[in-house]
């Protein structure tokens, strides 16, 4: 099952000047049904490989962020362990730290609506987490998300502050979520400052360091994702996108379409609108989702 996600109608190119409320209205608003004079997408093969991505693309920066939360509250820090969001619970141990999602099991839907389960494990090294050069590695092994197994590891690494702000760095070279596997090296970048700030209060900011790959395990298709634009985004609404844009470009055609413009246009009332565009079909169709 599909939680979060709603592809839409399809439409052709010449919708880039319709602006965001506009939008809203159109596809947030009426997802039951389409207006016969825009059809139904042919673009399923599109939409489902464009979801995927962005599956594995939360599953890392939730990860990275709820991470951020429990180093920076206050039973944790006093007890080394805590609970967040009532059904999430965190403990130190002599290896590190473990997550784990639904304290009945079961997992948990915090605080998005996205299933969660099982756990995961992290460690920090070379100093604290708020420490400059300090390196905080991320094992997934037991943890699914919409019950797709994630496995892999992700290292997180404190460049300290900038004149910019507090920048990390992330990476991965075997991160996999449904078989589908990413590949990337990032920056994160709290624009404001790092250490006094709570949640519901940050702004982030995120850049490529190098070229992200993504294999789609159910059509053995890889893609080069290029961040065009920095991809910003807010910790309220479950880290809603501001603005950010991605350009796909696969390895073989999928469906007659082997290039995809991503463009996050922003979010309404917590649900952030995603727009991909085929190049070669010179179509578009959208994504709802809350946060990133």
């Amino acid at each position: 099952m599909r939680l979060n996600y709603q592809p839409v109608c399809k439409t052709t190119s010449n919708m880039k000047t319709i602006n965001i409320i506009t939008l809203a209205a159109l596809f947030i608003g009426s997802f039951s049904s389409c207006d016969n004079e825009l059809g139904t997408t042919d673009l399923t093969d599109e939409s489902a490989f464009v979801e995927a991505y962005i599956d594995a693309e939360s599953v890392i920066i939730h990860t990275i962020a709820l991470i951020d939360e429990i180093l920076r509250d206050s039973a944790f820090i006093n007890t080394d362990s805590t609970i967040l969001y009532d059904d999430i619970k965190a403990v130190s141990n002599n290896q590190g730290v473990t997550i784990f999602y639904g304290l009945q099991g079961g997992g948990t839907t915090f605080p998005d609506g996205i299933l969660r389960s099982g756990n995961i494990a992290f460690s920090v090294s070379n100093g604290n987490y708020e420490d400059a050069g300090s390196i905080t590695s991320i094992t997934f092994d037991d943890f699914t998300y919409k019950k797709n197994a994630c496995q892999g590891t992700v290292e997180l690494t404190n460049n300290g502050a900038l004149t910019t702000g507090f920048e990390f760095n992330f990476s991965s070279n075997n991160f996999e979520i449904n078989k589908n596997t990413l590949s990337f090296d990032r920056t994160l970048l709290f624009v404001s400052d790092f250490l006094p700030l709570e949640k519901n209060n940050r702004e982030f900011k995120m850049t490529a360091v190098d070229t992200t790959r993504f294999t789609y395990d159910e059509k053995n298709i890889s893609a080069d994702v290029v961040m065009v634009s920095p991809i910003e985004f807010e910790d309220i609404c479950e880290y809603g996108v501001t603005s950010g844009e991605l350009l796909m470009s696969t390895d073989s055609v999928l469906s007659g379409t082997s290039t995809l413009n991503i463009d996050f246009l922003g979010e309404n009332d917590c649900a952030n609108l995603i727009r991909a565009y085929s190049v070669e079909k010179d179509e578009v169709f959208f994504i709802a989702k809350r946060g990133f």
